[in-house]
């Protein structure tokens, strides 16, 4: 973290290890002057806040010290992790990978130090299910998701919670916003939210004439169908990333 709002060089900025077993695939969040993390250890998905207000101490290894964490789930491996946290509430999407089938997976806790994480899967409806997940919140704390779902069709795909605290995935509408064939039409994205509506960027790179950076815009607050997004190129000529 930097000492100031303009950090000018290296010497302006504190680094230091939470967890010396992170792997990778961390993503951060903060609730006041509390801050949320999630990341991927070896076989497992982890979370971790720290404990004083403010900024953690710089210098400190380990999550014993300024932090404390707890494992949320175990598995094989795991992609694409997303963290928000509302009322005091922290929230995290990620893809499962186990035995060459991957699963769009949501989880959240009642409180920011509670151990006891409430964990399902929302979607596998396709073999490579939850690919490059993007979440965010509404204004009354329900979680939002765009992500894409892969097989011989590639399906851009978008899922709002009926509740802010789901338990299964039938908390979840789940929509298919665009798909075509062989193509990547949902890496690569951006997800946000507009007068509550949710706003999506993509790629699409397999196409022929539909090609390029798209945006899709709800025309309502909860859509149920694409029918619900206006969809435009907006770049024909934008590719990767």
């Amino acid at each position: 973290y930097a000492d100031s709002i303009a950090p000018a060089g290296t010497a302006d900025w504190n680094s230091h290890k939470p967890d010396n077993n992170a792997t990778g695939l961390a993503r951060l969040a903060h609730d006041g002057g509390t801050v949320l993390l999630v990341y991927g250890a070896i076989g497992s998905i982890n979370y971790a806040h720290s404990i004083s207000a403010g900024l953690p101490n710089i210098g400190i290894d380990q999550l014993e010290a300024e932090w404390e964490g707890c494992e949320i789930a175990s598995g094989a491996f795991y992609d694409y992790t997303q963290i928000a946290v509302y009322d005091g509430r922290p929230m995290f999407a990620f893809q499962l990978k186990s035995g060459g089938y991957n699963d769009l997976n949501f989880g959240y806790a009642d409180g920011i130090t509670s151990t006891d994480w409430t964990v399902f899967s929302v979607d596998a409806t396709e073999p490579n299910s939850g690919n490059t997940v993007r979440m965010v919140l509404d204004s009354v704390g329900r979680p939002c998701l765009a992500y894409q779902n892969i097989d011989i069709t590639s399906y851009l795909r978008f899922a709002h919670a009926t509740t802010a605290t789901p338990a299964s995935s039938s908390d979840f509408d789940r929509i298919t916003v665009w798909q075509a064939s062989q193509t990547h039409i949902g890496n690569w994205l951006g997800l946000g939210l507009y007068d509550n509506r949710p706003l999506m960027s993509f790629v699409n790179t397999g196409s022929a004439a539909e090609e390029g950076l798209q945006m899709a815009c709800a025309t309502t607050e909860a859509p149920a169908g694409n029918g619900d997004f206006d969809i435009a190129i907006t770049d024909p000529g934008g590719t990767y990333f």
